[in-house]
């Protein structure tokens, strides 16, 4: 019965990819989970998921990492059982994984990082911009998308285009002090672009994150985007 759902494999890799239209990155996991499990000794059967996960983890490997060949293989057994070559798939209960608190810079570390005189153009750009994201929480993508229409002053509304689509996000006096006062540095449409208008590159902005961070005397390990989120969130 394992022999037989393994030759299943390369039919389920080709209409992931050519149907569901699954990503490389996707198919990447997706294989090295059937040679994952392949190494473990028990086969791609759902009944013997249990001794497999036991294995995985006496093998050293983390449960956040086992519980996602899991997820890999409930996909691949779901997929079997609606082709009618599995007659049943059973619950197979995810490990627990202990939740990790990531590391935020304080308020103390956010004023000293807004203080900084920056002396170069990127770096008063990334200043403007991180002044802008702790006080709306808006993501990277949506900050580097924003253009000068989007600006609503009288209202203090910013309308942005992100992961959830076409929305208005409130914007207080002091982050739009910030955003008026870095428009006016430039004479593009897009708020935060580069020297020539353009959209600006992720690494550079992370690398300028990282300087303004250094002057400030600030770990630089948190200047990263998802961290000022998360800042701006809390």
């Amino acid at each position: 019965d394992d022999k037989r759902l393994e030759n299943w494999v390369p039919d389920f890799l080709r209409e992931c990819e050519h149907i569901k239209g699954c990503t490389y990155l996707t198919l990447r996991t997706y294989r090295q989970t059937f040679r994952v499990w392949g190494r473990l000794g028990y086969g791609l059967s759902p009944e013997n998921a249990t001794q497999a996960i036991l294995a995985a983890r006496e093998g050293g490997l983390a449960a956040s990492t086992v519980n996602n060949h899991v997820r890999n293989l409930k996909a691949f057994w779901n997929w079997l059982q609606r082709r009618g070559d599995l007659a049943h798939v059973p619950k197979v209960q995810l490990l627990p994984v202990p939740r990790k608190v990531k590391p935020v810079f304080d308020d103390d570390q956010a004023l000293a990082v807004l203080r900084v005189k920056a002396n170069t153009l990127g770096l008063k750009r990334i200043q403007a911009l991180f002044a802008v994201a702790i006080d709306t929480a808006l993501r990277y993508g949506e900050l580097a998308s924003i253009r000068r229409g989007d600006i609503d002053a009288r209202s203090m509304m910013l309308t942005v285009d992100g992961k959830v689509g076409q929305r208005r996000v409130p914007i207080s006096a002091e982050g739009l002090r910030w955003l008026q006062r870095h428009v006016q540095s430039h004479s593009f449409d897009r708020v935060f672009c580069t020297s020539v208008g353009t959209r600006l590159d992720h690494p550079n902005s992370c690398r300028n994150l990282k300087k303004l961070f250094e002057l400030a005397g600030v770990p630089v390990e948190l200047a990263q985007f998802h961290h000022v989120r998360r800042y701006a969130l809390r």
